[in-house]
Parts: C-alpha cells; sequence; structure tokens
C-alpha cells in the first residue's frame, strides 16, 4: 500500500472528486465567473496539492474587478480544502458551440 501511494505522489496524481467538486463550488459561488472551463488538480505531497482553473469571467466587468475576485477565490478555496497550497486561475473565454446562422465574429479593424 505504501508503495502505491508513493508511487501515486511521485507521477502525481489528481485529488479527490471531493476537492474538485469543493473548488467548483467555491468558483460557481464566486463574482464574476460565469463558467469553470477547466479544473485541474495535481498531489505534490500528502498534504500539498496543486490547483489550476480556467474561468470564463463575466464579460462586462473591468480587468480591476477580475484582479481583486482572483485573490478572494484563491483564498476562499485554501481555507475549504486546506490540502490546496498553490492555486493558479486563468481567465479563458469558454468555447462555446457556435449558434447556426451567427455571424462569424472579424477583428476590431475588419
Amino acid at each position: 500500500m505504501i508503495a502505491v501511494e508513493t508511487k501515486g505522489l511521485l507521477v502525481g496524481e489528481a485529488a479527490l472528486k471531493e476537492v474538485m467538486q469543493a473548488i467548483r463550488e467555491v468558483v460557481a459561488a464566486g463574482e464574476h465567473a460565469e463558467h469553470d472551463n477547466e479544473v485541474l488538480t495535481l498531489h505534490l505531497g500528502p498534504e500539498y496539492i496543486v490547483a489550476t482553473i480556467s474561468l470564463d469571467f463575466s464579460d462586462d466587468v473591468s480587468a480591476g474587478a477580475i484582479e481583486r475576485t482572483v485573490p478572494v477565490l484563491e483564498a476562499e478555496i485554501r481555507r475549504r480544502v486546506p490540502e490546496v497550497k498553490k492555486v493558479f486561475i486563468g481567465a479563458e473565454a469558454w468555447r462555446r458551440p457556435k449558434l447556426k446562422g451567427a455571424a462569424p465574429l472579424t477583428g476590431a479593424h475588419d
């Protein structure tokens, strides 16, 4: 059993489903985040988890508001799951499916 656990930590394994769910709940309750695109976790030790989160923030929110929101989300994730020691949150648009008949997006200078 110890060998299996050690191998998992050496190779790196994802956190338990409960940890992933807690992270998603914090993000869903957070301000300005519309959708979590992806949540990835990695154990670097028995009590050390790194979480990377891709979030789609509301388009009408300023960069400053997002900059204030991210540390709040990070702190709440670490409070809720103390094993999460590092949290990296990236802003990324959600890849929504194309709507039939929708005009293609063009650049600002087109």
